[in-house]
């Protein structure tokens, strides 16, 4: 149960500091242009503004356009544990190396 207690907290990890991640960032870039720039929890924000709208979806759109969210959304997440799970084989250390190496 250990194994899966470890993946489950690596994706709400994932999860909640992406955006903040992305947040930093854009807040530094401007800092170092010299301007003011977004707050560092804009990209929080701007989830839920997203996340509130509608799907507008044409008649004429074939199946893929409705199905391509999920799919890049399942393969960010995806390759985003897989960094997590890499670091925590290659440095030795963690649940998830034990977990794998027996």
């Amino acid at each position: 149960m250990k194994p899966f207690i470890a993946i489950l907290m690596q994706t709400v990890l994932l999860l909640a500091l992406s955006p903040l991640l992305s947040g930093l960032i854009k807040n530094w870039k401007a800092r170092l242009q010299n301007r003011r720039g977004p707050r560092i929890w804009q990209p929080y924000f701007d989830l839920l503004k997203f996340l509130r709208k509608d799907m507008v979806i044409s008649e004429h759109a074939s199946w893929i356009f409705s199905v391509t969210p999920y799919a890049l959304f399942l393969t960010s997440l995806a390759a985003g544990l897989m960094v997590l799970l890499v670091v925590a084989l290659y440095m030795g250390y963690g649940p998830v190396h034990h977990w794998i190496v027996r």
